[in-house]
């Protein structure tokens, strides 16, 4: 590529992984695409992560650290900004990246330069390799508020840059676990945008999340407590109506997001509650999560949402709310010999 700049810039934030990191970069410069770049933002590792980096010469690899520890969930905002690149694409320090599908990505990718924000599926089994979406409704029903695992995701860098909400984001949103989803809803309510399918990434298994403590979560913030999801889809729904949709597009949306969250919040902590692996990462225990405590969170939930103050009345959400625990009960019901 004769432009100075690389196409793709892959970021990375990290800290304190300098094992899995190595080879995750060795990884991406095995690869022979000359337009790539990885960028790495250390956040002020102790496990010699900027030495070892040292090592690696490539003119395609950039190392950048902070002054001080600002956490993981800023992190990987403030890598991306460090991005040289047309596009940047998001890989977290735990999970890998399959080189034999870079070309194919970047190749997607430089067909549908007018992309402004997208993720790669981690899960998908289909053969379609990409979806795309307008502007506006299309884009953020698709790409936003899914709570998704942050890596793949991806961004044209100048629009991801000039993001008003970025600001917010370091500042008054900082704390908050799913700020990528806001960000994604915002640039996609003006912005194209597109689903990526095919296998670029490898995550981490449960069982290799087992051997280490998250070093992000501890137990008075773990993202997917109840009353966690309550605030973290409360949030969500508050934040559907500052984007310039359509009235009747935001109730369409309100209504995915608040069954989302529904589930989220109490079929979903029942069976992460179950799993051994995941609940060694957090450094938990097992919990038996009964049919009753559901029942108690989805009300805590329900009640939630009716108290927060959006541009609906109180009768509108009440018949929200009845269509969608009809549909709750009679799911949970029919699943409950198996949960």
């Amino acid at each position: 590529m004769e432009d100075k700049n690389p196409f793709l810039s892959i970021c990375i934030p990290t800290y304190n992984r300098i094992i899995r990191l190595q080879k995750l970069v060795l990884n991406i410069l095995s690869s022979p695409l000359q337009d790539i770049e990885i960028v790495i933002l250390d956040n002020c590792s102790t496990d010699n992560t900027l030495n070892i980096l040292k090592e690696i010469k490539d003119k395609r690899l950039s190392v950048y650290s902070n002054e001080k520890n600002i956490g993981g969930l800023l992190n990987g905002f403030k890598a991306l900004q460090y991005a040289k690149g047309f596009f940047s694409l998001l890989c977290l320090d735990k999970d890998f990246i399959n080189v034999e599908k870079l070309q194919d990505f970047e190749n997607i990718l430089k067909k549908n330069i007018d992309i402004d924000v997208g993720f790669c599926n981690l899960f998908f089994t289909g053969n379609v390799e990409y979806n795309r979406y307008y502007a506006g409704f299309d884009a953020v029903i698709h790409l936003a508020y899914l709570s998704k695992h942050p890596s793949g995701t991806f961004y044209k860098s100048s629009i991801y840059k000039n993001s008003n909400i970025l600001k917010i984001i370091f500042t008054e949103n900082k704390d908050f676990f799913f700020n990528v989803e806001l960000l994604n809803a915002e640039l996609a309510s003006y912005g194209n945008g597109m689903i990526v399918n095919i296998p670029l990434f490898i995550l981490e298994t449960e069982k290799e999340a087992a051997a280490f403590s998250t070093l992000t979560y501890n137990k008075n913030n773990l993202f997917f407590l109840p009353n966690q999801r309550i605030k973290e889809y409360c949030f969500y729904i508050t934040h559907i109506y500052i984007l310039p949709l359509k009235k009747f597009e935001k109730v369409k949306l309100l209504k995915k997001v608040i069954k989302q969250g529904l589930f989220s919040s109490t079929i979903e902590y029942k069976n992460i509650m179950k799993n051994k692996n995941i609940l060694q990462h957090y450094s938990m225990t097992v919990k038996k999560i009964s049919s009753i405590d559901c029942f108690i969170y989805s009300f805590r939930y329900l009640s939630a949402f009716l108290n927060l103050n959006i541009d609906m009345n109180y009768l509108q959400k009440i018949i929200i709310l009845i269509k969608l625990y009809i549909y709750f009960l009679y799911y949970f019901i029919k699943k409950m010999v198996i949960l």
